[in-house]
C-alpha cells in the first residue's frame, strides 16, 4: 500500500478607489454599529458578531458553539423549527449563524418590504431559541455526520493537527465540531447557559443598503436591546508560540501528500498589516501570479497546487504556506518552498511584482 505523507512544519518568527461613506451609529441602549447607506437598492444587509468563538466552549462540551449557533434558525420564540423556516422562505429572507474562533457570527439579508418580518424573526433567534428536544438530537445527528465525513478528508485532518499542535494548551485548540464523547454530553442546560455568551458589551454590527442611520437605530434595539449586558464568555489568553523548528509527520494510505508550515503572523491592526498582505500575494497568495506556483507547479510541475495565506487570530495570528503533490516529490518541494521563503526575506522584491501585486489588491477592492 502506497502512503502519502503529511508534513505540518512550524516555524520560528521571520522577522484609489472612492469608499461608501460609513456613518456610525449609537443606539439608545449603548449598542454601537456602523453603517453604509445604499438607497439604490431595496435591500438591507445586516452582520453582526459576539466576541469570542468556540474557543470558549467548556473542554468537555467542544462543539457546543456549534450546535447552539446552527439551532438558532430551528424554532425560536413563537415559531416551530418548520414555521421559522416558512416564514424565512415566505419572506425572501437569509439568516443564519455560526460559530468560528474569536466570534459568533450571524448575517441577515431582506428586502426592504421584508424587513419588518425580518427584524421578528432575527429577534426571536436572538432572545429565545426553543432548544427543542428533537431539534438538538436532529442537529447533533448532522455534527456527527459532518465530523466523521471531515475525518476522511486529508486536507482536514492536517488542519485538525496544525491547530493542535500549534495551540495546545490553549483555547485555539479547540474542535469546532467537537468529538463524538463531547457533542453527545451537550444538555439543554449547556444550550442555555452558552446564550448568555450573547450580550450587548461584546456585540459588534455592520450594515449597509436601504436602512437610514435611525432605522437602524431602531433595528438594533429591538433585536439586541434586551440582551445582558455583559457576557459570560471567558477571557481568551495569548497564545504564545511554543513548536518553532518542529516537524510532525502523519501517515494516510494513498498517493497524495501535502505540506503545510506554519508562522508566527500579524495581527489585523499591526502597522505592517497592509505589506503583509503585498507581500503574501507575491509569495504565493497570487494564485498563478505568486513565485511559489511558478517556481514549483509552472516551470517543474511538481505540485497540483501551492499557496500562502494570513490567519489574522486575534490571540494567535498566523502565516502559512501549503502545497499538495506526489509523496516521492516532497523533499524537492520542500526544499524549493525554503528557498522561496528565504529569498523572499533576504532580497527586495521587483518594481514589477510590486505593483502588479497593489493593482490586483486595490482593484479587488469594490
Amino acid at each position: 500500500m502506497k502512503w502519502g505523507l503529511f508534513l505540518l512544519i512550524l516555524l520560528f518568527p521571520v522577522c484609489a478607489l472612492a469608499a461608501p461613506k460609513v456613518q456610525e451609529v449609537k443606539t439608545p441602549r449603548g449598542i454601537t454599529a456602523w453603517l453604509a447607506e445604499d438607497e439604490s437598492q431595496p435591500v438591507v444587509a445586516i452582520a453582526f458578531g459576539w466576541k469570542n468563538g468556540f474557543e470558549s466552549d467548556p473542554e468537555n462540551r467542544q462543539g457546543l458553539g456549534t450546535l447552539a449557533t446552527d439551532l438558532l434558525t430551528d424554532g425560536a420564540g413563537e415559531f416551530s423549527d418548520n414555521q421559522f423556516q416558512e416564514q424565512i422562505q415566505e419572506n425572501a429572507l437569509s439568516l443564519g449563524f455560526e460559530a468560528r474562533r474569536d466570534a459568533l457570527r450571524g448575517a441577515m439579508r431582506s428586502l426592504k418590504e421584508t424587513l419588518p418580518q425580518g427584524v421578528k424573526m432575527l429577534r426571536a433567534a436572538v432572545n429565545a431559541p426553543r432548544f427543542e428536544k428533537d431539534a438538538v438530537e436532529r442537529q447533533k445527528g448532522k455534527q456527527l455526520s459532518s465530523l466523521k465525513f471531515n475525518l476522511a478528508d486529508p486536507d482536514w485532518v492536517l488542519m485538525r493537527l496544525t491547530l493542535r499542535e500549534i495551540f495546545k494548551g490553549h483555547p485555539y485548540g479547540k474542535r469546532a465540531l467537537g468529538t463524538p464523547e463531547s457533542v453527545g454530553a451537550i444538555t439543554e442546560g449547556d444550550l442555555r447557559n452558552w446564550q448568555k455568551n450573547l450580550a450587548r458589551g461584546n456585540l459588534l454590527a455592520v450594515a449597509a443598503g436601504a436602512i437610514t442611520p435611525a432605522e437602524l437605530s431602531t433595528l438594533l434595539d429591538q433585536v439586541f436591546g434586551d440582551l445582558p449586558e455583559k457576557s459570560l464568555s471567558p477571557v481568551v489568553p495569548e497564545a504564545g508560540w511554543k513548536v518553532g523548528g518542529k516537524t510532525f509527520l502523519l501517515k494516510i494510505p494513498g498517493p497524495q501528500a501535502q505540506i503545510f508550515m506554519a508562522w508566527p503572523g500579524l495581527k489585523r491592526n499591526d502597522a505592517d498589516w497592509y505589506a503583509a498582505e503585498i507581500m503574501d500575494y507575491i509569495l504565493g497568495g497570487g494564485s498563478f501570479s505568486s513565485r511559489l506556483m511558478k517556481e514549483i507547479r509552472e516551470k517543474r510541475g511538481l505540485t497540483y497546487g501551492v499557496n500562502s495565506g494570513t490567519s489574522a487570530l486575534e490571540h494567535g495570528p498566523l502565516f502559512t504556506v501549503e502545497a499538495s503533490f506526489q509523496g516521492k516529490n516532497a523533499a524537492e518541494v520542500l526544499r524549493l518552498i525554503n528557498e522561496e521563503v528565504a529569498r523572499m526575506v533576504k532580497d527586495p522584491v521587483s518594481a514589477e511584482e510590486l505593483k502588479a501585486a497593489k493593482d490586483y489588491l486595490i482593484g479587488s477592492a469594490p
